[in-house]
This record gives structure tokens, sequence and C-alpha cells, in this order.
């Protein structure tokens, strides 16, 4: 399915005048915990940053997405990119993806630049097949669940999603997005 994300709020795909919004981000807005809300302003889910202080980052952060009730719906930790190291001196190692975990079952998003965003969904391995037998489908261990676009023309975000996803969910993995390209950002001292 297709989407747009424009000032915190969901609409399917096509102008946010001519679809009704699916459901917003609700603030405060100069703090990392975020709220997703309904169309008829009810909560549906609330996202955070959570730091563990007895670990080294960034194993030491996790990003969690939780249900009204307080149960955790999905959760992430931030993996460090492809070369870089923990002990690079002089900055911090750069961080491109977020192992997610929402159910029992894993996801990958994938930063790869500030402005395209891809959550990936690791497929179990597929049964053995003669090689010339396998569609090439089959040899995939991951396929493309959401991917996060930015409208450079008209501003806001282009997403298309599984179906699977619902709409509170894809807020939430968006605003996931949006902590991991917070992480990259260069720090002024």
């Amino acid at each position: 399915m297709k989407y747009y994300i424009r000032s915190g709020k969901l609409y399917t795909s096509g102008s946010p005048g001519s679809s009704a919004c699916l459901c917003s981000i609700a603030g405060p807005f100069f703090t990392a915990a975020k709220s997703v809300e309904g169309e008829k302003g009810e909560l549906i889910l609330r996202t955070s940053i959570v730091h563990d202080r007895t670990r080294k980052y960034p194993e030491a952060k996790s990003y969690q997405m939780e249900a009204p009730d307080g149960s955790v719906l999905a959760e992430g930790h931030l993996l460090y990119a492809e070369g870089e190291h923990p002990q690079c001196l002089g900055r911090l190692p750069r961080v491109d993806r977020v192992a997610l975990t929402a159910g029992s079952r894993p996801y990958t998003l994938w930063m790869r630049n500030s402005q395209y965003y891809v959550l990936s969904a690791e497929e179990p391995p597929a049964e053995k097949l003669p090689a010339e037998a396998s569609p090439p489908s089959r040899q995939s261990s991951s396929s493309r669940a959401m991917e996060i676009i930015h409208n450079q023309d008209a501003g806001g975000w282009n997403v298309e999603a599984s179906e699977s996803f619902s709409p509170g969910m894809i807020m939430g993995v968006f605003i996931f997005s949006r902590y991991l390209d917070k992480e990259n950002e260069f720090v002024i001292v």
C-alpha cells in the first residue's frame, strides 16, 4: 500500500487534502518520546529511546514501540555501518541500521541515506530445492517490507508498506527512522 506523511500525519497515497488522516504523531515535540494517535485522537502506541547504562554504545540504546497498555510491540537495537569500528578515533562510529523485532518477526531498518529508509523482513530459510528448480525469489533471505522516501518536490515522505502493517506501526517505524537519522548528526562542541 502507498501512503504519504506530511506534518506528522499519515494519509493514503494522493494529496493530503484528498484523504482522511489515518493517524498522527502527537507531542511533546521537544523529547524523543512520541505518541501516535488514531484519527479520533485515541492513543495507538508510544515510542521511546531506552538507555542501558551498563552497556556501551550502540548496544546501550534501544528503540521501543509500546501499546497503550505498556506491552512492547517492537524493539530495535542499533548496529554499526559496515567498516565502522567502536574504537574510531576522533568521532563516534556511524550506525546505519536497526535490528528490529516486532512480535516474533525479525526486521532490519536500513538507513540508505538521510532521505531513504528500507525495512527488510528477515525470512525464515526456505526448504532446500535443487538449484535449477529454485526460483530467484526463493534464494533471497530478506524481503522489502517498507520503504520511506523523502519527497523533495513537495516535502513530506512517501511510504510504501506491506499490507500487514497497520497505520500506527507505519508511523512507529517512521519515528524509528527519524531516531536513526539523529544518531548520525554532526555534533558541534
